[in-house]
């Protein structure tokens, strides 16, 4: 059986066999709307890779307990990426799902494992997490310098 990982677009890149051998190693999960994935606060202990639905992720303020929307995820995103380089780290923010969702779970302990048994595979995925998060720093920036 194909593994759902085979249909993910940031996955596009891989090999059958490193698609397989990734899908050895995350799990699937559904969330229900209005449900978190995780709450600021929590343990960053795995990464989300989207197949359906929709997520936001919002971080408290000042302002009695508000909370403003940081980012928007759907399919064929990566949320909480971070967990995957960061050792014992808390979540900066809450990952709340707007549309039932279905995704892949990538834990550190998946990556590890990806590379003991397929190590390009594991290059290809880290690079592919880099460039995502290399994106996202490039407009974070440009949204701050458009502040000022």
């Amino acid at each position: 059986m194909e593994p759902r990982c085979a249909h993910h677009p940031l996955l596009n890149h891989l090999s059958e066999p490193e698609r397989l051998a990734l899908g050895a190693c995350v799990a699937e999960r559904t969330i229900k709307a209005g449900e978190a994935l995780w709450d600021e606060g929590d343990d960053a202990n795995f990464a989300a890779l989207v197949i359906s639905g929709r997520i936001e992720l919002l971080k408290k303020t000042e302002f009695g307990g508000r909370r403003f929307v940081v980012g928007l995820f759907s399919s064929g995103s990566i949320v909480g990426e971070e967990a995957l380089s960061k050792g014992n780290e808390k979540r900066p923010e809450r990952a709340e799902v707007t549309e039932d969702c279905t995704f892949m779970v990538l834990e550190p302990k998946g990556i590890k494992n990806l590379a003991d048994s397929n190590p390009a595979a594991a290059i290809t995925v880290l690079s592919l997490l880099l460039q995502v998060s290399t994106r996202r720093l490039s407009h974070a920036y440009e949204r701050l310098a458009s502040i000022f």
